[in-house]
């Protein structure tokens, strides 16, 4: 009877829907992942938004450039060892034109435990907590999670 209420309850009241097999189980498209890494980074507008429009078709995923009027393919068909490499050495090439300076310095929503939470939803592998404890600096701190494993899922 399209009640649209009973069928949201159902949903979300479905063991499926908050089943842990499932929680940060889809891989961000190449755009996604692009859009949240320049939120997380905060890095300024004008430095990040034309490394994003150009970064889109390397990934995989050109702006206005769908293979076909189906879109693009979802979830696991963006991780390969060549795509996951270009999302690092996009993560990587970005971070060595960024100023440290114009980036949010530590305080109370810029610290790397706080990019762990809102980000990674405080999950986090151990061989990640291992390289970022290795780290030197905030910012090579934030590269490592911008390229880890854990930021390509949603």
């Amino acid at each position: 009877r399209y009640d649209v209420k009973t069928l949201m309850r159902d949903v979300l009241n479905s063991p499926e829907f908050s089943a842990p097999q499932y929680y940060r189980s889809l891989v961000r498209s190449p755009i996604e992942f692009l859009v949240a890494f320049a939120r997380a980074m905060e890095i300024p507008t004008a430095t990040i938004t034309p490394r994003l429009a150009a970064a889109g078709t390397p990934l995989g995923m050109g702006l206005f450039d769908m293979p076909d009027v189906g879109g693009w393919p979802s979830n696991g068909a963006w991780i390969s060892s060549a795509s996951v490499l270009a999302r690092v050495n996009f993560v990587v090439q970005t971070f060595a034109t960024i100023n440290p300076a114009t980036l949010q310095q530590p305080g109370p929503r810029g610290t790397v435990r706080d990019f762990i939470g809102r980000y990674l939803e405080d999950t986090i592998s151990p061989s990640t907590t291992e390289i970022l404890n290795a780290a030197n600096d905030d910012l090579t701190r934030r590269m490592v999670l911008a390229a880890s494993p854990e930021f390509q899922l949603k």
